[in-house]
C-alpha cells in the first residue's frame, strides 16, 4: 500500500517510532536535538537503529545539523554514519515500512514547512530495495563512522567560532565556508590534525588527492619526529577531517575542501 504524506508529518512519524519492534533506520542530512530526544524516548527498548547523515563543516556552524544531537544517538548506542553527498530523507521501520519524504529530522521538516513524501507499506519487494540501498550506502567508502572524540573537538571549534560562517555554494552545489581566520578552525583540532589541515590549507587547488598530502611527508615528520609511519597517519587523519567535514571524499584517494581561505579569495 502507498499513500501521501504532507505535512505536517509528526505524527505519522513518530507513529512509525512507536510501533517499531526490531529496527529503526534513518537518513537525513540535517537533524536536530530535539527531534532525537523525541525519537528516542518513544523508540521501544532494543530496537536496532541506526542514522545516516552528512558532515559538512558549514552545517555545524550554522547549526542545520546539530553536533548535540549526533553525541545523544551515540551516548545511547545508536550508530551514526556519514555520507557526506547525501539528500535523500529515508525512513525505515522494522524492514516492512518505509517513509520516503522531503523532510529531513528538525522541527521545521516535521511541524512546519511544506514537504511531501509517501508512506510505503506491507509492499515487501519494494521496502526490500530500500533497505538493501540503506545497507549499500553504509558500506560505501564514501561512508565514515561519527565518534565522540572528534565531536567533542568540533563542538569546542563551533564555540570557537563567532559568528554565523559566510556560506559559499561553488559550481558543484557544494556549500564552503569562508574561513577570515583558519586558526579559529584549527586551534582546537589535535596537534596531528591541525598539521595536517595546514597542508591542505596550503595545496592551491580545491580537489587534492592524498599524494598531494604525502608531499608534506618531510614537513610533517619534522613536527612529530617520534611518528614512524608519517603516511599511515596522514591517511587516518584524513579520515577524521572528513568526518569532521572539513573535506569531503570524492573518489578513492581523492578529497576537496569545503572550506575557503580569504587569502585565496584576494589573490595572497
Amino acid at each position: 500500500m502507498f499513500s501521501i504524506v504532507k505535512s505536517p508529518s509528526n505524527k505519522i512519524f513518530y507513529n512509525l517510532v512507536v510501533n517499531s519492534k526490531k529496527s529503526i533506520y534513518l537518513c537525513a542530512p540535517f537533524i536536530k536535538k530535539e527531534i532525537v530526544d523525541e525519537i528516542l524516548q518513544r523508540r521501544n527498548d532494543n530496537v536496532d537503529t541506526v542514522v545516516i547523515t552528512s558532515s559538512n563543516i558549514s552545517n555545524f556552524l550554522n547549526g542545520s545539523l546539530d553536533i548535540s544531537a549526533i553525541k545523544t544517538l551515540l551516548a545511547m548506542g545508536v550508530m551514526v554514519r556519514n555520507y557526506q553527498n547525501l539528500h535523500a530523507k529515508i525512513y525505515l521501520f522494522d524492514n516492512k515500512k518505509a517513509l520516503i519524504t522531503s523532510a529531513n529530522l528538525t522541527n521545521n521538516g516535521l511541524y512546519h514547512n511544506y514537504e511531501y513524501g509517501i508512506l510505503i507499506e506491507d509492499e515487501k519487494e519494494v521496502v526490500n530495495q530500500i533497505y538493501d540501498d540503506y545497507i549499500q550506502m553504509t558500506c560505501d567508502d564514501e561512508c565514515g563512522t561519527f565518534d565522540l572524540a572528534l565531536l567533542d573537538r568540533l563542538e569546542k571549534i563551533k564555540s570557537n567560532y563567532f559568528s554565523k560562517p559566510i556560506i559559499r555554494i561553488d559550481d558543484e552545489n557544494d556549500m564552503l565556508i569562508l574561513a577570515t581566520d583558519i586558526s579559529k578552525l584549527t586551534e582546537k583540532m589535535s596537534a596531528w590534525q591541525r598539521d595536517v589541515f595546514l597542508c591542505i590549507n596550503k595545496i592551491e587547488s580545491a580537489t587534492f588527492s592524498v599524494n598531494d598530502v604525502y608531499q608534506f611527508e618531510k614537513e610533517l615528520k619534522s613536527l612529530h619526529p617520534n611518528n614512524n609511519n608519517v603516511k599511515a597517519k596522514i591517511r587516518q587523519i584524513l579520515q577524521q577531517i572528513r568526518d569532521m567535514g572539513f573535506v569531503k571524499f570524492t573518489t578513492r584517494g581523492t578529497y576537496k575542501k569545503l572550506w575557503i581561505s580569504s587569502d585565496v579569495l584576494s589573490g595572497d
